[in-house]
């Protein structure tokens, strides 16, 4: 909802008539299509497959905004474990993509291939993060003097 925030939307449910929870994102996307709904959210690459099953959803549909990219998995290791265990757990990991079998489990998994992490990974959610909290407080600063106040009661 930071989108909405970011365009002077303070309220979702007084922007929106309805808002409908579906279980797919193809759910999302078809009624728009048919003109059913007039906007919907579904992850890109679930929006590029029906685009590839369906063209004209393609040209009679546009992107309003999407999401800057987010890391959305992360593997973890204990510290505990041996050095040279790590390593090759590593190792493996990064050539996953590179065999049958480990292609296969990425594919049902919906991941490309396993990457070593970097801290940066971590940069636009950072940002994100901080988008959304001064968003929040420009808010509360424009909210009237006594809801503030009722507000601070109920934390």
């Amino acid at each position: 909802m930071l989108f909405l925030g970011e365009n002077g939307i303070r309220e979702k449910d007084a922007f929106f008539r309805e808002i409908k929870d579906v279980q797919k994102s193809n759910q999302a996307i078809l009624p728009i299509f048919f003109k059913q709904i007039e906007a919907g959210i579904a992850i890109k690459s679930i929006f590029d497959t029906a685009v590839t099953l369906n063209p004209q959803l393609g040209q009679q549909l546009k992107i309003l905004a999407a999401s800057p990219k987010i890391v959305m998995q992360a593997i973890c290791m204990r510290n505990s474990l041996p050095k040279d265990r790590i390593e090759q757990y590593i190792k493996q990991g990064l050539k996953l993509h590179e065999v049958p079998a480990g292609l296969q489990t990425l594919n049902v998994t919906k991941i490309d291939k396993l990457v070593a992490w970097t801290p940066s990974f971590l940069d636009n959610m950072r940002e994100l993060l901080k988008k959304q909290k001064m968003l929040k407080s420009a808010q509360q600063a424009q909210l009237p003097s006594t809801m503030a106040a009722e507000n601070a009661q109920i934390r």
